[in-house]
């Protein structure tokens, strides 16, 4: 399979192949002002997860009273009284008030609230923000990218092949654009790693989510159902910035508009840096369609 970067004549263009070097960009400097946007994670969605979160906390706690001896401690409080915390937390009949016996009792007698469930939500906006992106296409035919995104089809297409042990053929790298009007609701809940770092000189737990959570790579993975047309696929990086190239490159295909001095210099420009292997091809309109033929 070829997948297409649609590209402007620019000197950016020109240094993917001087430094072989592709640029992955932010989400916020994506054209669909709602893709892997925080707000697809619905309300209702996120609330009964860190909800489960918390349940799963009340839970340890009364596990813990069960495994404590009638003598023993917990706490630095004898088991009875304990047993005083569990039965308040019983005689409430809304959750929100449950977990918060449990939690004002955990923060009076340490001096510090349990773990806050919601964190591992707001890390993930900031995981989302900080990824890289690398926008492709399976279609070369599509009037409308060549008019967006390669200077009304003056521009040129690179393509890209996905061979085997590439960026482009790694499924935790490479995504397909799946198009949808909904949000993407958290039915499952999120895979998280607990990790170790600094903050303001002193060490600090905090949750991460996986890279290879399937709710994370969809909210990576979507777009709204005016953009199909793309057929996009994505190589993502954990940071945006500058990458290797992500797989070889296989064709250069000029628009039908693209001038014929622009045509010479990317020629050269992939003869000296890329190799002779590149096949060129340009677009020719037939009709109302484009179609890809061997550059002469």
């Amino acid at each position: 399979m070829i997948l297409y970067k649609y590209r402007a004549d620019s000197e950016f263009t020109r240094k993917i192949f001087i430094d072989c070097k592709v640029w992955l960009s932010s989400p916020l400097q994506l054209n669909d002002p709602f893709e892997c946007s925080i707000q697809k994670i619905v309300a209702e969605s996120v609330n009964k997860n860190v909800k489960k979160d918390k349940e799963n906390q009340i839970s340890g706690f009364i596990m813990a009273y069960t495994m404590t001896p009638a003598n023993g401690e917990m706490y630095g409080l004898p088991k009875n009284k304990i047993k005083d915390i569990l039965d308040k937390i019983g005689q409430e009949r809304k959750f929100g008030k449950k977990y918060k016996v449990y939690k004002d009792f955990i923060d009076s007698t340490t001096g510090n609230a349990p773990s806050n469930p919601m964190t591992k939500y707001e890390n993930i906006k900031d995981q989302i923000n900080n990824i890289g992106i690398f926008s492709l296409s399976e279609r070369i035919d599509s009037g409308l990218m060549w008019g967006h995104y390669a200077d009304g089809a003056r521009g040129i297409a690179i393509g890209f092949s996905v061979d085997p042990n590439t960026m482009l053929s790694n499924e935790n790298h490479c995504l397909k654009v799946m198009y949808s009007n909904d949000d993407n609701v958290l039915n499952e809940r999120l895979e998280t790693s607990l990790l170790l770092g600094l903050e303001n000189d002193s060490f600090k737990f905090y949750q991460k989510i996986s890279w290879n959570d399937p709710f994370f790579k969809s909210v990576i993975s979507s777009k709204a159902e005016d953009w199909r047309y793309e057929c996009e696929w994505r190589y993502v990086e954990e940071t945006s910035g500058l990458y290797e190239l992500p797989a070889p490159i296989k064709e250069i295909v000029f628009g039908s508009k693209c001038p014929d001095e622009i045509r010479k210099e990317y020629i050269k420009l992939v003869k000296e840096h890329i190799g002779e292997h590149v096949e060129f091809y340009e677009m020719k309109t037939e009709g109302k369609q484009f179609v890809k033929v061997r550059f002469q």
